[in-house]
């Protein structure tokens, strides 16, 4: 087995599906999960990383995995079109198929293939015909009935519609049912051996409610890695920032995600997360054993500035959109408000990286103008610098002027691409408030300085300060004249 590739940071959220990936197909009915995978799967939770189950199964398959594990992380289920906090067994976002859309399928999958029978899960329960179950003991549930049409209330949401034929292979009646419904709704399958296809609204899988819901906990696609086995998991192991199939998976999977770990049988998943877990606590060791500037988050923003960014997240997102504002500005900007850049794609636009902002909404002349500003700024303190005979002064202005001014030049040089990303606001114009006192604080100083300075001019006559040297001229004191002796 090839090396398996690992993220080049923590990740954020791990998403794995259940069923022949972390819980055999022989645990099925049981949804057994192994001790070590639980292990596994509790460590990374307790580490911070934030553990999603992405399954096919229905809201009513859950209640074994909330037995073990607890409330370890939500599930999506029912490929997508669930979302359930395992703590509270709150819905948090449901996504039912229209009801033109469950007709219709069944329609056309029924002159597809007379064998074809219909199951449909809805947030009250299973609904199905009665040639769906090979179980005859099912057949005579409330459920059950010899048609959909009849077995189902006209009221309830489907969330996943299941087809089942007697006579096609598993993927030939899905590439079948795809072909045959087209844009209707989303197809797919997951059950090996069965020739079963489920069907969701148009545009929800896995992957779609997966981004919905990270998006709304604030993680990024980069910072995600998946794992799954069967065609159902495809659009997850690709959106993910690692994708990742056990070794017993669906060939199609295999051949189409980032890298292959260990069978379910086998723990492969556990190993996975023991080895980001064990990565992880190695990286902490070594930045505990290590010089404080070889560290590593600072040493990745070396490598970005120089050149090296392979990963479009962070660190060189930030700095290449920074650029790009910068470039896009032109002579006189884009006016005022109008920078595009500042919509997410620099997160921190309002803070260190304000200066392309003014770069993309006022152009050059604008930077220009604000550059001048700050050599005007510097300016005017070493004239109080260079004009005072106070020691005190002299040393309190000219740390001033390096403070402001020196922070200024080591910004404009972080967001230019001069130096690498060091973290340093904009005097006077970046946000925080705290900053802001401080600089207008200092400013208000130096202004002091200049005011008591013009007074003593004013004043030739004055005494002068106690840490000033004294310029009169020693006064002569007349001496005596000595007599000549008699």
């Amino acid at each position: 087995m090839p090396a398996l590739p690992l993220p080049s940071r923590r990740p954020r959220m791990i998403a794995t599906d259940l069923d022949g990936t972390i819980i055999g197909y022989r645990h099925t009915r049981s949804g057994r999960l192994s001790p070590r995978t639980i292990a596994a799967l509790r460590d990374a939770h307790d580490a911070g990383v934030e553990v999603v189950f992405v399954t096919g199964r229905p809201l009513r398959w859950l209640g074994p995995l909330s037995a073990q594990l607890g409330p370890v992380g939500p599930v999506i289920c029912s490929n997508g079109a669930v979302v359930v906090d395992t703590a509270t067994d709150d819905v948090l976002i449901a996504h039912p198929m229209p009801v033109e859309a469950v007709w219709t399928a069944t329609d056309r999958l029924r002159a597809l293939d007379r064998t074809v029978s219909f199951g449909a899960e809805t947030l009250e329960g299973f609904f199905w015909e009665h040639a769906f179950s090979e179980r005859a003991e099912f057949r005579a549930e409330v459920h059950a009935a010899a048609t959909l049409e009849a077995a189902l209330p006209g009221r309830l949401g489907v969330v996943k519609l299941l087809a089942r034929s007697d006579t096609l292979a598993p993927d030939a009646f899905l590439a079948a049912a795809r072909a045959e419904l087209d844009e209707l709704v989303s197809a797919t399958h997951s059950a090996p051996g069965i020739a079963l296809v489920e069907m969701s609204a148009p545009g929800v899988h896995k992957a779609a409610t997966l981004a919905e819901f990270a998006t709304s906990r604030g993680v990024a696609p980069a910072d995600v890695v998946a794992f799954g086995d069967m065609p159902n998991d495809l659009e997850m192991l690709q959106w993910a920032g690692l994708g990742l199939a056990v070794a017993s998976g669906h060939p199609s999977l295999l051949a189409a995600a980032d890298g292959v770990v260990g069978a379910c049988d086998d723990d492969g998943v556990a190993a996975a997360v023991e080895r980001r877990v064990q990565q992880e606590a190695d990286g902490i060791a070594q930045l505990r054993s290590r010089p404080v500037m070889l560290a590593p988050h600072r040493m990745v923003r070396v490598q970005a500035w120089m050149g090296d960014c392979s990963d479009a997240t962070d660190p060189c997102f930030q700095p290449a959109h920074g650029m790009y504002a910068l470039a896009s500005g032109g002579w006189w900007g884009a006016g005022l408000g109008q920078s595009r850049q500042k919509w997410s794609y620099i997160p921190e636009a309002e803070n260190d990286f304000i200066f392309t902002i003014l770069g993309e909404e006022l152009g050059l002349v604008g930077t220009l103008v604000v550059l001048l500003a700050y050599l005007g700024l510097a300016i005017g303190i070493y004239r109080v610098a260079a004009g005072t005979t106070s020691t005190f002064i002299r040393l309190s202005t000219w740390g001033i002027l390096a403070w402001l001014v020196g922070q200024a030049a080591v910004n404009i040089a972080m967001v230019s691409g001069i130096i690498p990303v060091v973290g340093v606001p904009l005097p006077f114009i970046s946000y925080g408030g705290s900053a802001l006192t401080l600089s207008l604080s200092a400013v208000g100083i130096v202004l002091a300085f200049a005011r008591h300075e013009r007074r003593r001019a004013a004043q030739p006559d004055a005494r002068p300060q106690a840490d000033e040297p004294d310029t009169d001229p020693l006064p002569v004191i007349p001496t005596p004249a000595l007599q000549e002796p008699r």
